[in-house]
């Protein structure tokens, strides 16, 4: 996952910026993938993120409003043509989703949305160095193939397996 935090200041500077673009072409032609994290303000680093993006995943919580943010109206204005998924985080045990019609509605620019169950540990506020600590612990862990996470980055990486069966005849 490649995010601005990654950079310093005057990596992203003009001076800079042939060096910066060939690099992320390099990153794109090695890796099947490429994660951008884009910033929380329309920064220099969230329009590059926007450019570069095949698919935008605008992430929500499903408990709150669905309100159009800032960034989000700039989204869409600047990618026009990149496809874009919704995304709803709920709490584990939480009731069945609510309020998607909402979400959608408010977004009509969106191709596709994806109910997301998270553990608690993703809703709970801590400081940078227990996040470190607590992920460590997960990256050393064997995922999870049945979570919803599995299931979406199976989806968005091309290869999710979908089965119908289907009774026939008159």
């Amino acid at each position: 996952m490649l995010s601005a935090s990654l950079w310093d200041p005057p990596s992203i500077d003009t001076n800079n910026e042939y060096r910066l673009t060939s690099w992320l072409a390099q990153q794109e032609d090695q890796h099947g993938i490429v994660l951008y994290q884009c910033d929380h303000n329309l920064t220099a680093w969230t329009q590059r993120c926007v450019r570069q993006a095949d698919c935008i995943l605008i992430v929500g919580l499903a408990d709150k409003e669905p309100h159009i943010g800032k960034i989000e109206k700039e989204v869409e204005r600047l990618a026009i043509r990149t496809q874009k998924e919704l995304v709803l985080l709920h709490r584990e045990g939480a009731d069945r989703p609510k309020n998607t019609v909402a979400w959608l509605n408010n977004r009509t620019w969106v191709s596709s949305h994806h109910h997301i169950q998270c553990s608690k540990r993703m809703f709970s506020r801590r400081s940078q160095y227990r996040v470190n600590e607590l992920y460590n612990k997960v990256l050393m862990s064997e995922p999870n193939i049945h979570s919803d996470f599995s299931r979406m980055a199976r989806w968005l990486s091309g290869t999710s397996v979908g089965l119908v069966l289907g009774g026939g005849g008159a």
